[in-house]
């Protein structure tokens, strides 16, 4: 089974989107700490409508720093800052 679905441009989309979205809640509520919590945990919880459970592992297995050889970590866009 392939990491992503054939609709791949529209998972990035609707990821960014989600992004763009909590960004957006950061200035609404940007005096209301506990504003912004309550609304950036309801988008980001949104994500799983995006991709499954095995389709996230997945992407972990393939690219997070923990599951990757030392050798191809560093120097690439892992990095922190980067």
């Amino acid at each position: 089974m392939p990491i992503l679905p054939d609709y791949r441009d529209r998972v990035i989309y609707e990821l960014w989107k989600l992004l763009d979205d909590i960004d957006t809640i950061s200035d609404m509520a940007k005096f209301d700490n506990a504003l912004y919590r309550k609304l950036t945990t309801k988008k980001a919880n949104k994500r799983w409508e995006v991709l499954s459970d095995s389709q996230v592992e997945e992407l972990y297995r393939r690219f997070h720093p923990l599951y990757l050889p030392v050798e191809e970590v560093e120097g690439s866009e892992h990095e922190v800052g980067n």
